[in-house]
């Protein structure tokens, strides 16, 4: 256990952002999807290979090869995933990858996510970083299998959480569009307004809904990435 007293702090463009931990045990919330051969994928993606190619008794000590695409399990999506002049992963500053963050319930929706659906203050999302949906997804992939149909956002409430000043949006859905969608128009809205899109996160449910927190989501450093696995972790 960690007992603390902390503030984190936040540079943002719309300034400095404090977030006061009380004393007290300090809470971290994982939203990273294990790493298994067996994950969940986006329809057509290769799955993930782990291989062991050292041992402790004949080697001395343990080594895997670990063989992923860029857009395996939980992990980040960069400009260059769509656009050819967009921005990679490791052109992006450290600063677009933390800040602070809410959580909006629209597990309520059908099919199409409105605006009416985030039911958050629209002051609430203008004042934070990161803006993170719970679909329900989670569950419905983990129990349906990843090719199932999971509740998207509309045009209109993609283009309103595009004019927000976010650094990204983050999903527990596969995509942000529907996984048949070959246009992929709602990557295309958050990638124009230069946000990164964070995919298949997992425990939404356990974070309070539209209470601000810290968000730390870290992809690998890789060269020329349209997008990287990340360990993304929320801090309450």
């Amino acid at each position: 256990m960690c007992f603390f007293i902390a503030k984190c702090v936040i540079i943002t463009a719309r300034g400095i952002a404090t977030i006061e931990f009380w004393s007290g045990e300090m809470k971290i919330i994982d939203l990273t999807r294990p790493l298994t051969e067996e994950i969940p994928l986006y329809p057509g993606d290769e799955a993930p290979k782990i291989e062991q190619i050292k041992n402790l008794d004949s080697d001395g000590y343990r080594a895997k090869r670990l063989t992923v695409t860029t857009h395996t399990g939980t992990h980040i999506d960069s400009p260059s995933h769509l656009f050819k002049s967009g921005a990679t992963l490791d052109e992006i500053s450290p600063e677009q990858f933390l800040g602070t963050a809410i959580v909006a319930d629209v597990s309520s929706a059908k099919d199409t996510i409105e605006v009416s659906d985030i039911k958050l203050p629209k002051a609430d999302i203008f004042n934070t970083d990161f803006l993170l949906l719970y679909t329900g997804a989670e569950e419905v992939i983990e129990t349906e299998g990843s090719d199932s149909q999971t509740p998207v956002l509309s045009q209109e409430a993609a283009d309103f959480l595009a004019s927000m000043p976010l650094k990204g949006v983050g999903f527990d859905a596969l995509s942000p569009d529907d996984i048949k969608s070959r246009d992929l128009k709602n990557h295309r809205t958050f990638f124009h307004s230069k946000m990164i899109i964070i995919e298949n996160l997992i425990n939404l449910k356990k974070l309070p809904i539209g209470k601000q927190f810290c968000l730390v989501a870290l992809p690998l450093l890789a060269s020329d990435s349209d997008g990287c696995p990340a360990r993304v972790l929320a801090i309450l």
